[in-house]
């Protein structure tokens, strides 16, 4: 609903408990930060492949404030088919980090899922030993069948070393 869009953006409608808040002042360049909060929004709900089509600010002509607009296209709901994980990294198999993997074949996509996911994995390739890798995502989707793919790609991060220790 209209509402809860709006809920999502950080800029808000002028209220009269809002005195003292900034989030209620005309920001162009917060229109940026909502079309990312928007896009987020939707991708937490299974729309893989929403875009924020165009944004505009007006001031509305009695000058009493602005009008934003969002054109978007939503796209279509997915749901998640497949997850592999592929190491590239010479002498790690990536199968023992399946289990950290939180998207079920057949549950509605989520951003959230993917995001966690990573973010565990990399830091079990930590505890193993591998400090400097990085988990990076391939989604394969399947407009027809409404279904996106994963494979997780462990790469090996750019290495980044202490240049000098000062004690004071």
């Amino acid at each position: 609903s209209d509402g809860q869009l709006r809920g999502a953006l950080q800029s808000r409608q002028r209220a009269p408990w809002r005195l003292f808040s900034q989030v209620d002042i005309y920001n162009p360049e917060r229109l940026n930060v909502d079309a990312q909060l928007l896009k987020r929004y939707y991708e937490e709900r299974g729309f893989a492949d929403f875009r924020v089509v165009s944004t505009s600010g007006e001031q509305i002509t009695d000058r009493s404030g602005f009008l934003i607009t969002f054109q978007v296209d939503e796209g279509q709901r997915y749901t998640f088919g497949t997850s592999q994980i592929r190491s590239e990294i010479g002498g790690l198999n990536g199968e023992p980090l399946r289990r950290f993997v939180q998207s079920r074949q057949g549950d509605q996509y989520d951003i959230r899922d993917v995001d966690e996911t990573t973010k565990d994995m990399e830091e079990a390739l930590g505890d193993l030993g591998f400090a400097f890798a990085e988990v990076r995502v391939e989604q394969d989707r399947n407009a027809r069948d409404a279904v996106t793919n994963l494979t997780y790609v462990v790469e090996e991060g750019r290495k980044v070393f202490v240049e000098r220790i000062d004690i004071n």
